[in-house]
């Protein structure tokens, strides 16, 4: 959950840097598909799944997919989702 509002927070940074221009983001889904459950809402989630509904819940309009664009200048945020990372 703390990676969420950290996540969050830089969303929302880059979200309010970009001022009234829109800022064109692309979530990149290259993660594990290891699920999480999320102790606040009780539902399980990958780091993908989580990245995408923090943007949602942001309202910031993303491109996603599994493949990387062609030109990824076409972006001003690329995001990647490796998966959780659990320490021994």
């Amino acid at each position: 959950m703390r990676r969420f509002w950290i996540a969050a927070g830089i969303l929302l940074a880059v979200a309010l840097a970009t001022g009234v221009q829109a800022t064109d983001i692309f979530l990149w889904q290259h993660d594990n598909n290891n699920r999480v459950t999320d102790q606040v809402f009780r539902q399980s989630y990958t780091a993908y799944e989580s990245m995408a509904r923090t943007l949602q819940e942001l309202d910031l309009n993303f491109a996603h997919n599994r493949a990387i664009p062609n030109n990824l200048n076409d972006y001003d945020l690329f995001i990647v989702c490796l998966g959780w990372y659990c320490p021994g």
